[in-house]
């Protein structure tokens, strides 16, 4: 548990020598303040965008497989093949399982689609949504 802390006093620590480090320098450029300023904005969009551009991808699947009485939903960010085997009772059903759960995945191209979207919608959030909800807060 402390682990963490650990890195966490080594990075300030880091930060802290008036800007001087490569770590301070980057740290203090605007591209890295700008994430920081939309990080959680980010955090809550980039989950509907890789599903977005994975539907779009694919298609919608109205019928979900199951496997072992399970349904197959959510799965897909979990190693496909090990979900699959410890979940289906069958070799055949662990093979169409895992099938399935790969061809769902995000494709090449959506990798740079679902990062410009994020960052897109994690920007419009933060400045139409988190910014004027926090100046009404304080006011």
């Amino acid at each position: 548990l402390a682990l963490p802390y650990s890195h966490l006093i080594v990075i300030i620590g880091l930060t802290l020598d008036h800007g001087t480090s490569v770590l301070s320098r980057v740290c203090s450029s605007r591209i890295v303040q700008e994430l920081g300023r939309i990080s959680m904005s980010l955090y809550l969009v980039h989950m509907p965008v890789i599903g977005f551009v994975t539907c779009l991808a694919h298609g919608i699947i109205l019928d979900w497989p199951s496997c072992g009485g399970q349904k197959v939903t959510g799965q897909r960010f979990f190693p496909a093949q090990l979900w699959c085997e410890k979940s289906c009772p069958s070799t055949q059903e662990a093979e169409a399982c895992v099938s399935f759960l790969e061809a769902r995945s995000l494709p090449d191209w959506g990798v740079p689609v679902v990062v410009i979207g994020s960052l897109l919608l994690g920007h419009l959030l933060t400045v139409l949504v988190e910014e004027p909800a926090r100046r009404r807060l304080r006011s």
